[in-house]
């Protein structure tokens, strides 16, 4: 064989075949190479109106990509601050409302002095209501979570321009509260809980006196029916005072006097004129 022969002429047909395939495969390689470097060059501004675009045209999916992509790379670009809220409303537009809240939680504790800092604690709250179960038999976490997040917004920013619509919500939710916690206490009534019964109603009735008068009337009205069969368990001797928080750290004498003194408030409260 001529030494001097091409190499390709040498080499077994085979073998040449993997050797153009392999060089191809590093070309192509190189070239996609290139392009994502050409991507990588862009300038923060450029690649946040990219973003922004996305999020414009409402692809959401792609729009928290390029936005959580831009962050990560331009931490120190005047755009972040816009991008970071930018994810919370692509999180909330596209419904993942868990999401949205964490991403507006983060914005606020992120950025304590921002205009839009309002903003940030309203779709936080308004990310837990739209989780928030509108049965009132239903955990009510996350209207809890709601209506915090709009307490804190009536504090701290008694002018926003966001405060009209919270209260509205805040009223609807206050309800959805009461009703639930109401609903609960009447279960234990039903069930013959009589001590249950008796330390829920007494809780709500506390907690509601001032803001909802009528449903605080009702609560008083089933607490005197409950009162009366708990006082009969506790004459015969049926209740173990360590067993409940109610009585855990209460003499039966002193517990006997804690009913007499429901009994003569909820006698007042279903008795006045609302």
């Amino acid at each position: 064989m001529n030494e001097f022969q091409p190499l390709t002429q040498r080499l077994p047909v085979r073998v040449s075949y993997i050797c153009l395939a392999i060089f191809f495969n590093v070309l192509f390689v190189l070239a996609i190479s290139c392009e994502h470097h050409k991507s990588d060059t862009l300038s923060d501004a450029a690649s946040f109106i990219k973003a922004k675009e996305t999020y414009d045209k409402k692809h959401y999916t792609d729009a928290i990509e390029l936005l959580e992509e831009f962050t990560f790379r331009f931490p120190y670009s005047e755009h972040v601050v816009t991008a970071q809220l930018l994810t919370a409303d692509a999180y909330f537009d596209s419904k993942q409302f868990l999401l949205a809240a964490s991403s507006y939680q983060n914005f606020s504790i992120l950025h304590p002095y921002h205009s839009q800092k309002d903003y940030a604690i309203f779709k936080t709250g308004l990310s837990y209501w739209h989780l928030a179960p509108k049965s009132q038999d239903r955990d009510p976490t996350y209207t809890q979570k709601a209506l915090e997040y709009w307490q804190r917004l009536f504090r701290d920013f008694p002018e926003s321009e966001y405060q009209i619509e919270a209260k509205s919500l805040y009223e609807e939710g206050r309800k959805q509260l009461v009703g639930h916690q109401l609903k609960v206490a009447k279960f234990y009534c039903r069930t013959k809980n009589w001590l249950g019964c008796v330390y829920l109603l007494d809780k709500f009735i506390k907690k509601f006196q001032d803001s909802d008068p009528d449903q605080v009337k009702i609560a008083a009205k089933i607490g005197l029916s409950a009162l009366k069969h708990l006082d009969h368990m506790v004459n015969k001797g049926q209740i173990i005072m360590s067993n409940h928080q109610m009585t855990k750290n209460l003499s039966p004498r002193s517990f006997k006097e804690l009913l007499n003194s429901m009994l003569v408030t909820w006698q007042g409260i279903t008795q006045s004129s609302t």
